[in-house]
């Protein structure tokens, strides 16, 4: 496979969870560039100036905000269940405070998940059904190239690899799907690249949320699905749709993940599941909190 040029998301994006489920405060889509990372929907962010000082042992990040340069070290998610929230979010954050309306998460501070894999985790289902036969040809190939036991890195890669037209035409595909079109949005390579680790051993689930990414000159907030596959110690974040993390990190282009739901139900009404929890979880606003330099 020929490893795919990735660019960064311009001034605009398009949040990639489902089209078929109904969500607040979302952007004008746009397209793509030919080439570019699976598309997202954007989040409004708003630059707050705040009056607190950051905590102790906390590090402000730099972001711009309309070419003005603000120093921030906290994120307000306006959502209408501040509890659901919490309770995705406090796997991996730290120092969350919920309030009326919406909840806050001091940046920088997280951790990997670590609660115990459920069998569920490992088994094929309606949506993860990695025992069909066209996910069955994908693992083929997957393991012709890496062996019967690739790493959590390499079945991430392969699925990046694997569906070549990043678009979004399609809604909440199952695996199955995925790997006969091969084509999609994050929620078809979450879908895929869930479905293949299982196939292969590693606990995993499909994980749903905002990422917060800044590049050179702006920070934007995207709705995002990714993976989380279990390596016997602690819950991996996998993203087969934004692509290697590090390598973007060293380009100067730095990511948040905020997990705010997981993909619990996989039955034949998932969909129905989805747009229930993903209107009380989901953001129609991100505000930054922090100080102008």
């Amino acid at each position: 496979m020929t490893k795919k040029q990735r660019s960064w998301p311009g001034s605009l994006g398009v949040w990639c969870i489902a089209t078929a489920i109904t969500l607040v405060g979302l952007s004008t889509t746009v397209e793509p560039l030919s080439g570019q990372s699976a598309p997202l929907y954007e989040v409004p962010v708003e630059h707050m100036e705040s009056t607190e000082s950051p905590a102790a042992g906390e590090s402000p990040q730099k972001g711009l905000a309309a070419g003005e340069p603000v120093a921030f070290s906290r994120a307000r998610l306006l959502v209408l269940d501040a509890d659901a929230a919490e309770a995705a979010l406090a796997l991996t954050w730290e120092n969350l405070a919920v309030e009326e309306g919406g909840i806050t998460v001091q940046l920088g501070k997280t951790r990997k998940a670590v609660d115990p894999p459920q069998p569920s985790h490992s088994e094929a289902s309606f949506v993860i059904d990695f025992d069909t036969e066209p996910v069955q040809q994908l693992l083929k190939a997957l393991v012709d190239l890496h062996g019967p036991k690739p790493t959590l890195e390499q079945i991430t890669d392969f699925v990046d690899q694997t569906i070549q037209d990043k678009n979004l035409s399609r809604g909440w595909d199952l695996a199955s799907k995925v790997a006969d079109l091969q084509e999609g949005d994050c929620t078809e390579h979450a879908v895929l690249l869930t479905a293949l680790a299982r196939a292969t051993g590693w606990p995993s689930r499909v994980v749903l949320g905002v990422v917060l990414m800044r590049g050179q000159e702006d920070l934007q907030a995207f709705g995002h699905a990714w993976s989380e596959g279990f390596d016997g110690k602690a819950w991996q974040r996998l993203d087969a749709a934004l692509g290697n993390e590090e390598e973007e990190k060293e380009a100067g282009n730095l990511r948040y993940y905020l997990p705010l739901n997981r993909l619990h139900e996989e039955g034949p009404g998932y969909t129905f599941a989805l747009a229930v929890s993903n209107q009380r979880t989901s953001p129609s606003k991100v505000q930054l909190l922090g100080t102008a330099p």
